[in-house]
């Protein structure tokens, strides 16, 4: 589960039944105490538990890692809970190896 402002949203764990397969994501409004599916566009993470998750100003959900039964990931994804539309950005150095269970803080720097 991840919390941004008003919104708890939720990654499949596991694969989603054939109706769902492009629902990728549940929302849960705090004001009404309901969950929703909702459509997202662009290329969502393969599904995935253990992962780290991350907000970023407000509007980002950040996705790193995590694991399936047969695979563990090392890739980056993030959502714009503003658009809905998902993205793998490319990113400098060398990446972390692929990892399952951790932790993600995010750290921003400001100068001076």
């Amino acid at each position: 589960m991840f919390d941004l402002p008003n919104f708890a949203y939720l990654l499949s764990a596991g694969t989603p039944p054939p109706a769902l397969r492009n629902l990728v994501t549940n929302e849960l409004s705090f004001d009404l105490l309901t969950f929703a599916y909702f459509l997202s566009a662009g290329t969502p993470p393969p599904a995935r538990s253990a992962h780290a998750a991350a907000a970023y100003q407000q509007c980002y959900l950040l996705i790193f890692g995590g694991g399936s039964v047969a695979n563990c990931f090392g890739d980056l994804y993030v959502l714009d809970t503003e658009s809905l539309h998902w993205s793998c950005p490319a990113t400098q150095g060398p990446p972390p190896a692929p990892r399952a269970g951790q932790a993600m803080q995010l750290c921003i720097s400001t100068p001076g």
